[in-house]
């Protein structure tokens, strides 16, 4: 910002160095602020500050800097009247904006601009919306048309839709769930402009009519609570039910039963951060209407641990509106389902794959219905439908060090209950 200043011969900012990387806890911590300061004849007094929000933070020039008396001013630093010209300072900044600068004889100057961003960055759309954005999906261009699904994309989609379809004349009952993004139910808070043709567009063209592929980004779009979360790409909890029972009636459950199921549910308000919250400093949170009167952890019966492809879970409910066991092949949004789903179904069996199947699954655990959910922002991949559960388990435990494994192994088996399938038990062993 500024080069000089009336009263100083030199300075410099030791740290925070341009483009340095820096961890949260260094954040949170305190961010060092070190440097030194040189001053002409007749200064009487100088500070260094720094600005951040509404505070203003300052440190005195009370650190010996011999080698910048020696290399600066090639001078003997023995004695050297500005021998104490550096400045050190830890600092917790309530922004992600500062600016440091030094007093001289009361008189603030502005030197540096310090401005704190995360690799991953987030887009800023209207208050306070969050979206996600530079993932590794190309979001963004997804939703203004610069990139576009080629012809074997859209026809490996359909050959993984027309593969579903074969197992659900096998007596089956089966959906596929495209989660949609934020920004597609949500696009007045944008701050791009939708193509004409966006990547899942030219997908529902493409495989024309299907009885099984469900996009509710219309129905979430008019619903009448907030279907995503402000500081999150997740859709929220009300969403969440509203999707759950779109699904079951997609399934073959009666739709009176199943909105009954929800019917006296009840919200709290919190205020959360979010995975689009937490990618900014300082992290950013929002209110959402957040279930209470439900918790589907209390009916988890396995879980073998691993993060995100690979996971297998099971939940059991003796309560629950149908016997039926549903298998999901999810994702990350299939996870707010299970609040609601574990009421519907008897036993649900949730395996992490992006809605890949694995129909050695399918032959193990023999489910009545079956959900395949990704999210749109996956779709520029189509997911198949001869996934192997087995070997993605396998190579994730072979990158593990031995110990961790052990831990995964044993914090799986405690986790499991008597009555989880045997299948399970084939994953567990091996580990």
């Amino acid at each position: 910002m500024r080069a000089s200043a009336p009263g100083i011969l030199r300075w410099c900012l030791d740290f925070p160095k341009p483009e340095a990387a820096i961890s949260l806890q260094q954040l949170t911590d305190g961010l060092l602020f070190q440097g030194w300061l040189l001053l002409q004849d007749g200064v009487k007094k100088a500070q260094m500050y720094v600005r951040h929000g509404e505070h203003l933070a300052t440190a005195e020039l009370s650190v010996c800097r011999p080698d910048v008396i020696e290399k600066v001013l090639q001078q003997p630093a023995v004695g050297h009247m500005q021998l104490q010209c550096g400045f050190s300072q830890r600092l917790a900044l309530c922004a992600d904006h500062a600016v440091v600068g030094f007093i001289i004889d009361g008189q603030q100057f502005d030197f540096v601009d310090i401005r704190i961003e995360s690799t991953m960055k987030v887009l800023q759309g209207t208050f306070p919306w969050l979206f996600l954005d530079n993932d590794t999906n190309q979001s963004v261009a997804q939703f203004t048309g610069k990139l576009t699904l080629c012809g074997q994309t859209l026809n490996d989609w359909k050959q993984y839709l027309d593969a579903l379809e074969a197992l659900q004349q096998q007596g089956r009952k089966l959906a596929a769930l495209i989660a949609p993004t934020k920004e597609m139910v949500y696009p007045q808070y944008y701050p791009h402009t939708p193509a004409q043709n966006t990547p899942v567009q030219q997908l529902r063209e493409h495989v024309g009519a299907s009885a099984i592929l469900l996009y509710p980004a219309a129905e979430l779009a008019c619903a009448d609570q907030r279907s995503f979360r402000y500081t999150d790409t997740h859709w929220t909890h009300h969403a969440a039910m509203q999707v759950s029972v779109l699904l079951a009636v997609q399934l073959g459950l009666d739709v009176t039963a199943v909105n009954a199921c929800f019917a006296n549910d009840q919200y709290v308000e919190r205020s959360v951060c979010g995975d689009l919250g937490n990618k900014l400093f300082p992290p950013r949170e929002a209110p959402e209407q957040l279930l209470c009167s439900f918790n589907y952890k209390q009916y988890l019966r396995y879980d073998n641990g691993l993060p995100n492809f690979g996971r297998v879970m099971l939940y059991e409910n003796d309560n629950a509106l149908s016997p039926q066991h549903c298998l999901i092949f999810g994702a990350s949004s299939s996870y707010s389902m299970l609040n609601y789903l574990v009421r519907l179904y008897a036993k649900i069996s949730i395996v992490h794959t992006a809605g890949n199947v694995d129909p050695d699954v399918i032959a193990a655990i023999v489910p009545d219905s079956i959900i395949c959910q990704t999210n749109e922002r996956f779709i520029v991949r189509a997911p198949v439908a001869h996934y192997s559960l087995a070997n993605t388990i396998q190579e994730k435990l072979a990158d593990m060090t031995a110990a961790s494994a052990s831990e995964l192994k044993l914090a799986s088996a405690s986790k499991s209950g008597a009555t989880h399938h045997s299948y399970f038990h084939a994953l567990l062993s091996k580990g």
